[in-house]
């Protein structure tokens, strides 16, 4: 993603102050834990419904089916996926060509 001209064109508006509110998110860190959009009336996905209560029953609903699909396909849980000093969204480093080694937690 950083190696795009996009990305770049980003990440020197940053640098200069001129990021929209919502180009902001981007760099947002630490991002949140849970992120749920509504992406028939919000496909940029840019309100994170997570925290209103009256998606709560949805959101469980959909962690259920994500637990589910991890036991049915032995897939791990994502805390083990991260990578230490993956990405610094507060400064907009750029990755790394070398993968650090996965967290043991």
């Amino acid at each position: 993603m950083t190696a795009s001209p996009s990305w770049r064109a980003l990440y020197e508006r940053k640098k200069t102050g001129r990021l929209t509110g919502t180009q902001r998110l981007l760099f947002e860190s630490p991002r949140p834990e849970i992120e749920f959009y509504d992406t028939q009336q919000d496909e940029w996905q840019i309100e994170n419904l997570a925290a209103r209560p009256e998606y709560q029953q949805e959101i469980a609903a959909h962690y259920s089916m994500l637990k589910e699909w991890m036991t049915a396909t032995g897939d791990f849980p994502p805390e083990r996926r991260r990578r230490a000093g993956y990405v610094d969204r507060v400064t907009g480093v750029l990755f790394s060509l070398d993968v650090p080694p996965m967290i043991n937690e």
